[in-house]
């Protein structure tokens, strides 16, 4: 997903992190799983998209919010967070849908919010390889990826004072899946939290061709 504002003429303007040009709703059903903080609980939740299925294990406080997006060249398969995200898109006009990230509220003390989904496909496609040169090296789920950790910058609007970004091949030859983690707050077992999250998301293609997919 592209982090940066940008707007479509006369279709949405996306806001940073949380962003949206149109809504498509999916089935996202829980599950429980081993607890990998002590004391903490976890869930395993499906998310679907472009032809792809993501498999996320995480804490259960990260809630399922919003409806997942359909956008120009990108497709948010979801978004989770441990505190309530508000509505965040408006029709200003009736030639015109918008869609400002900062007004899903603000990040608070100890709070995390999650973004995931498809980009790179446009407006002409951009190659995997450059995609994936975006951060570190490193692989998920056996697939080559791209980790960029940093101090909440590409969180514009959230508040947020921490950022984690993965770009993941999905085997197609343009765009990736790419995963945002936005957190506010210096405790240790959040950051191992979001890690865990991030290294052991699991991804796979769907033939069901279920979610959103980049219009």
């Amino acid at each position: 997903m592209d982090l940066k504002s940008l707007r479509v003429p006369t279709v949405c303007m996306v806001g940073v992190v949380l962003s949206s040009c149109a809504q498509t709703p999916t089935a996202v059903v829980p599950s429980a799983a081993p607890s990998i903080t002590p004391g903490i609980q976890w869930v395993a939740q499906e998310f679907h998209g472009a032809g792809l299925v993501v498999t996320l294990d995480h804490p259960a406080a990260w809630r399922s919010q919003l409806r997942p997006l359909s956008l120009h060249y990108t497709a948010v398969f979801g978004f989770l967070a441990n505190f309530p995200l508000q509505k965040f898109c408006t029709h200003p006009t009736s030639f015109s849908f918008e869609c400002i990230g900062a007004n899903a509220g603000k990040v608070p003390m100890d709070g995390v919010v999650v973004e995931f989904g498809t980009g790179g496909y446009g407006p002409l496609p951009i190659e995997t390889s450059h995609l994936l040169s975006q951060g570190t090296p490193t692989m998920i789920d056996g697939r080559r990826a791209s980790e960029r950790s940093g101090n909440g910058s590409e969180c514009l609007g959230s508040g947020a004072d921490h950022s984690m970004t993965l770009w993941i091949d999905d085997g197609k030859p343009a765009g990736v899946f790419d995963i945002t983690f936005c957190w506010l707050g210096s405790d240790p077992t959040l950051a191992e939290d979001v890690h865990t999250v991030a290294t052991q998301l699991s991804l796979r293609a769907d033939p069901t061709n279920a979610g959103p997919f980049p219009s």
